[in-house]
């Protein structure tokens, strides 16, 4: 199996949490502590060992392939999009569930953009990154 098989898998996934994680956010006022905690746990372990493998694995590979167009795409995308684990790291630090529940609307808005970034992302690698990776592996 093919890298980008088990990476587009995730993807799905985060993107069904990522859709859940907006009808939370429609509400007027923060869900039950316990439900967000565990809500929040579960996306946090999937996106995290996700992005892990793609920063850590998948765009350092491609950027030592000797395709230049690849390299150069893995480079590109690594630089514009690396930094979603750090942003996503220090949204996590700043968002305690006591602090949440006293600045919903703040949280809100920041969450939006967070995960409006995440989606991008994950539109731009299926469309983009991934289809280059599978077209390499199909030629060679």
């Amino acid at each position: 199996m093919q890298i980008t098989t088990k990476l587009r898998a995730e993807h799905n996934v985060i993107l069904r949490l990522i859709d859940d994680f907006y009808v939370m956010l429609s509400a007027p006022q923060p869900p039950a502590g316990i439900n967000l905690l565990k809500f929040r746990t579960g996306f946090s372990k999937q996106l995290l060992a996700h992005l892990a493998s793609e920063d850590m694995l998948l765009y350092p590979r491609m950027k030592q392939n000797p395709d230049a167009a690849v390299a150069r795409t893995a480079h590109t995308f690594s630089t514009e999009m690396g930094g979603l684990l750090t942003a996503y790291k220090d949204w996590s630090g700043r968002w305690s569930s006591e602090r949440l529940q006293g600045e919903w609307p703040q949280f809100v808005a920041e969450t939006r953009e967070l995960l409006g970034a995440l989606a991008k992302r994950i539109s731009r690698e299926n469309a983009e990154l991934y289809p280059l990776v599978e077209g390499k592996a199909r030629a060679a």
